[in-house]
């Protein structure tokens, strides 16, 4: 198990492949192992790297202090480049993993070679709909009855749901279950982390038009539902008109439900550079 230290913290990752550096960044309640499926067909056109963030199952440390949440995981992605000698690298993150590379690109803008933003939630809040602000009031009072693990599942049903009911939490590996499982109070950490940057501390939109300075790609699931999709349209127009890449059948996990159609996804961002 690959380890490094990144200001006396320690971090796991895990690395193959030569090339280009590429770095997988996991969204809420996921590790490196959410990669698994298309881990090894990007290692054959790219160093591919995927990690797990500070304070996720092998990572070390505890989660950041909720008023400096996202900017930390901005700051650990900078680092953990320097530390394995792979600046300037491609970025891809997904869901809220989206959130921490443009933070890392705000950062340290000399880090990113190309941003790819797999259905990034930032402004979502702009667009959620009844249900949404539903899920949040059941969150909360899971919570407040000490049940964990159900406001975890609450949450993760509501972002991994198809637009025709279908739902990726129902195919989650045992592997994954687990690992949700044990992650249960970083996990509830990190949506405390983001619900105040998306309340108070928020990127302005003005700010990232002119300091994201390097070229990004977006992919978007086509069946993903509406909510999602007008958050991503709406930070491709602030990134410059990003290309929107729709990726068919898909929803918020086809890095494990269509890794066919996310790893065409991915070769088209890298290649339309």
């Amino acid at each position: 198990m690959a380890t490094v230290n990144i200001n006396g913290t320690s971090f796991y990752y895990h690395e193959a492949g030569s090339g280009e550096p590429l770095l997988l960044i996991p969204g809420t309640a996921f590790t490196a192992d959410v990669w698994d499926r298309v881990f090894d067909a990007l290692a054959r056109d790219y160093r591919t790297i995927a990690y797990d963030r500070r304070a996720y199952q092998r990572s070390q440390g505890s989660p950041p202090p909720t008023a400096d949440y996202t900017r930390q995981q901005g700051k650990d992605i900078a680092a953990l480049l320097q530390a394995v000698d792979a600046i300037p690298a491609n970025l891809l993150g997904w869901s809220s993993g989206c959130i921490y590379a443009l933070y890392a690109t705000l950062i340290h803008p000399n880090c990113t070679k190309h941003l790819l933003l797999y259905e990034p939630p930032l402004y979502l809040l702009r667009y959620v709909e009844f249900s949404g602000f539903q899920t949040l009031i059941t969150m909360n009072v899971f919570k407040v009855m000490c049940r964990k693990q159900a406001a975890v599942e609450t949450f993760l049903r509501s972002v991994l749901v198809y637009d025709d009911g279908r739902n990726s939490y129902d195919h989650l590996s045992p592997e994954l279950r687990a690992q949700v499982v044990a992650n249960t109070d970083t996990i509830l950490a990190e949506l405390v982390g983001l619900t105040r940057d998306a309340l108070k501390n928020e990127p302005k939109p003005d700010s990232l038009s002119t300091q994201v300075r390097v070229s990004a790609t977006l992919l978007m699931g086509k069946q993903s539902p509406l909510p999602m999709k007008k958050a991503g349209e709406n930070l491709a127009r602030i990134l410059h008109d990003a290309p929107i890449i729709w990726l068919p059948e898909s929803s918020h996990l086809a890095q494990i439900d269509q890794p066919n159609h996310f790893l065409e996804g991915v070769h088209s961002a890298l290649e339309r550079r």
